[in-house]
């Protein structure tokens, strides 16, 4: 018994009913290989982490070009945007399902840079003064980019108005200007975190 944001997907639902919560329930939900749990049985143990190692360990994740065969610090930022440039992923005739494939992930990337600078800024607002604040408004800004590409979409839902506006070229257009912005502002937090540092 759960819940999922993909738990109305067919590919994960086709043996589940739902309780009058809300919640899921399936018997074989450990059968399917697309699904995958992280749990937690003991006491928390461990210390906090040092403020110093969350900024190395900020500076690593900001900086590194690829992890596996994905990209990753600046270069996800051009992937991202070469992504929503690639004329032939928004085909005129593009069924809605494939519309709605590209617009998750879009999606997601605009939640990660939303979420995780918003966070960094507030982490940074209450662990430093001065400098740390001077981050933390960069990181803020960063994060209202996603604001903007919200509007563009016609809304944070992720429906059928969204799926077709993403595929309008001129959104795109426009959806990659943002998405510059966002990295270039991404490369100067990275640069004060390490003067921080």
């Amino acid at each position: 018994m759960g819940w999922s944001f993909f738990q109305d997907n067919p590919e994960f639902a086709s043996e589940v009913k739902i309780h009058e919560s809300g919640y899921f329930l399936s018997t074989s939900w450990w059968k399917n290989p697309s699904t995958i749990a992280l749990m937690s049985f003991s006491e928390e143990r461990g210390g906090s982490v040092p403020t110093q190692e969350i900024l190395e360990n900020a500076i690593t994740v900001m900086t590194t070009q690829q992890v596996r065969e994905y990209a990753g610090g600046p270069k996800a930022y051009d992937a991202w945007a070469k992504a929503l440039a690639d004329e032939s992923q928004f085909r005129e005739e593009a069924v809605l399902p494939l519309l709605y494939e590209r617009l998750m992930c879009h999606g997601d990337a605009m939640d990660m840079i939303s979420e995780g600078r918003y966070y960094a800024a507030q982490f940074l607002k209450a662990s430093f003064t001065g400098t740390g604040h001077e981050v933390a408004e960069v990181f803020s800004e960063e994060a209202k980019l996603v604001s903007k590409m919200v509007e563009i979409l016609g809304g944070w839902q992720r429906g059928e108005e969204q799926a077709r506006a993403l595929a309008r070229t001129s959104i795109r257009q426009e959806l990659v200007k943002i998405i510059m912005e966002a990295k270039e502002l991404d490369r100067k937090a990275c640069t004060m975190l390490r003067a921080l540092l």
